[in-house]
């Protein structure tokens, strides 16, 4: 009788271990991603026209519409134990035209879905093409007071910034960039997150 209860006692014991094995850990609450600007690389450069010399006036930019491509690329770090979904991300894209003096020339927004490993780091890479006409069409309604308070000229800022990426190197493009009012969006399993986020380039 005795070895009979003893046998039974195990049993359930054995029968206890295991659906205390059979339950999953919950998971940690959901802690917010980050996202930082890694750097900005010329993706595809067109050269702008050398001023010519006076009196000839300055090319417009207005007129002639070239593109310049710049890649922003991000680290998105998800320190949770389990994947997150970036599902969408946006942010300013800010061109400095004196020191520490910016201007906005444009505002992608990324809504390809990707998926990130728990303790992972994905980069994202974001192209956007801009042009000397919207640039200039831009700085006019935005940033015209400020432009003219800086003794700054339009044709001249834009010349610069189109000219200087033609030698970019590891150290930037020529000038300062920043990506500002950047925010992002996270979907989970344990609930969904929006954080902010800017950089500069150069850091």
């Amino acid at each position: 009788m005795r070895q009979i209860l003893s046998i039974s006692l195990l049993i359930l014991v054995a029968i206890s271990g295991m659906a205390c094995a059979a339950t999953p850990t919950p998971l940690p609450e959901l802690k917010a991603p980050t996202v930082a600007l890694n750097r900005v690389e010329v993706a595809s450069y067109f050269p702008y026209p050398a001023i010519p010399p006076t009196p000839t006036p300055a090319p417009n930019p207005l007129a002639l519409n070239i593109p310049l491509v710049l890649a922003w690329v991000f680290d998105v770090n998800n320190p949770n134990p389990y994947a997150v979904t970036l599902t969408k991300l946006q942010f300013a894209t800010d061109f400095e035209a004196a020191p520490n003096e910016y201007f906005g020339l444009n505002t992608p927004i990324v809504t390809d879905a990707m998926a990130i490993p728990g303790g992972a780091t994905n980069q994202v890479r974001v192209t956007v093409v801009y042009d000397t006409a919207a640039a200039g069409r831009v700085l006019a309604v935005t940033g015209g007071a400020r432009l003219q308070a800086l003794k700054l000229n339009t044709n001249d800022v834009i010349y610069k910034w189109w000219n200087a990426p033609a030698n970019p190197t590891a150290a930037g493009i020529g000038y300062g960039v920043r990506a500002s009012q950047g925010t992002a969006e996270f979907n989970s399993e344990k609930g969904n997150k929006i954080v902010q986020f800017d950089g500069k380039f150069p850091k």
